[in-house]
């Protein structure tokens, strides 16, 4: 697994499960590391996080983050409808 991969956490927040499911399983396939998958982004997805790693945070459908996520720094977010 090359260093990128170990370093970056992807979170996942897509409403449809089946869609949420195929992207973790095609992400995890590739080596990267997804630290949290839910449709709804809260406090136990934060919990995941770790301070000294890179975040990808993947939004899907009409998932809105709420204020605590809005404070944090995410290295990069990719939103889609």
């Amino acid at each position: 697994m090359s260093d990128i991969k170990q370093k970056v956490s992807i979170i996942l927040s897509v409403n449809n499960s089946l869609l949420r499911d195929g992207i973790a399983r095609i992400i995890s396939a590739k080596g990267y590391k997804v630290v949290a998958s839910a449709s709804v982004l809260d406090a136990d997805v934060l919990s995941q996080l770790k301070p000294d790693e890179n975040t990808l945070l993947v939004l899907g459908g009409s998932v809105e983050p709420d204020s605590k996520f809005k404070r944090r720094r995410f290295s990069l977010w990719l939103s889609f409808a």
